[in-house]
């Protein structure tokens, strides 16, 4: 599942993008968020090993700042695999 969490108030303004991941014994892969603003590509993280069978799953979290985000801004965030299947998405869009 992925969540997007506006964690603080003051500019700039940083968004934290937290994915679970769960994956089957055995899986190894290779995965990164992409962050997007109004559909443009606008941050991607460098990729991250994930092994699976842990039963716990894992966590992914990374972050971006704005110096401002203008009122009716969808926001988005892809957690895609290397070989670039998306695997999870989550959006936002600012109130006005």
């Amino acid at each position: 599942s992925l969540k997007v969490f506006r964690a603080e108030v003051v500019k700039p303004l940083r968004l934290y993008g937290v994915t679970s991941i769960k994956a089957p014994l055995g899986l190894t892969e290779r995965v990164r968020h992409r962050w997007y603003e109004n559909g443009k590509l606008i941050f991607a993280s460098p990729f991250y090993n994930m092994v699976g069978g842990r039963a716990e799953g894992f966590r992914l979290w990374t972050s971006f700042s704005f110096n401002s985000i203008a009122p009716g801004t969808k926001l988005r965030l892809d957690l895609e695999t290397e070989g670039g299947q998306l695997i999870g998405r989550a959006g936002l869009k600012t109130g006005s």
